[in-house]
């Protein structure tokens, strides 16, 4: 980057922030990171692959665990073509992207775009796979120790850890899964949640409209919505999209999960 005190700022050198990416092609899942301090120069700190195993490119999906920390699950291009591995065959790692250390896990998981979904707060991540109609949730630490293996029946998406188990999307509905994979129903949602984090307050999630076609607020349209517990003011609050539309919720009793 050319200039960066003026681009980044006169802090540039000293701020801690960090950008972490993929890239795929032969070779592996590549990690790269760049720091403020060197000016957003991207760097390669390690490749992810299984020696012997032909690849015309690898794939797969990675989060931020902590800073120096990432989570990541990598599988030959081809395995999307099998359902079973693409729904439960991918390799899994822990990268320390200060080292360079690639720890690897004794599990294999999705390729599904959720998979793995990482809570810095926590320092944990969770990896997810789909068998016999069951859906195998386990939380891993930055050291690669398993915490928690939590099997559910039917198919939970999009998974996050949190300091008491998990909050995971099931059907319509965002749930609370334990440790010993019990769940229960948080809230309902117009469709499937996803992309959701764990808030200082409660939890955010995504939701699709149902809303017919020529209402404004079309099918297919995403609304921010939170997740708060119903002890507190407002269950789930509603929160406007920038074409003003608003996502009700059916807020229901429950204990808060603990967040981060």
């Amino acid at each position: 980057m050319q200039d960066p005190g003026k681009r980044l700022g006169k802090d540039w050198k000293s701020s801690a922030d960090r950008a972490v990416t993929t890239a795929t092609d032969a070779g592996g899942l590549k990690i790269l990171v760049a720091d403020s301090k060197d000016a957003y120069q991207w760097r390669t700190v390690a490749t992810l692959a299984e020696p012997g195993m032909p690849a015309d490119t690898w794939i797969g999906n990675a989060c931020a665990m902590d800073r120096d920390h990432v989570a990541a699950v990598y599988a030959p291009r081809t395995f999307t073509n099998k359902p079973d591995l693409m729904q439960g065959g991918a390799f899994t790692a822990i990268v320390d992207v200060k080292t360079g250390t690639v720890t690897k896990l004794p599990f294999t998981a999705s390729l599904a775009y959720f998979d793995p979904t990482c809570n810095p707060e926590t320092g944990t991540a969770v990896f997810t796979a789909f068998r016999d109609h069951k859906t195998r949730l386990l939380t891993v630490t930055t050291s690669g120790k398993t915490t928690a293996d939590a099997s559910v029946n039917g198919q939970v998406t999009s998974a996050v850890p949190v300091d008491d188990g998990l909050v995971a999307a099931r059907g319509h509905n965002l749930v609370h899964v334990s440790p010993a994979g019990k769940s229960r129903t948080l809230t309902g949602a117009d469709s499937v949640p996803f992309q959701i984090r764990p808030t200082r307050d409660g939890v955010a999630f995504l939701d699709r409209s149902g809303r017919p076609p020529g209402h404004g607020c079309g099918p297919g349209a995403a609304s921010r919505r939170r997740w708060r517990p119903a002890s507190w003011a407002t269950s789930l609050s509603n929160r406007a999209r920038a074409d003003g539309c608003s996502s009700p919720g059916r807020p229901r009793r429950n204990p808060r999960p603990a967040a981060a």
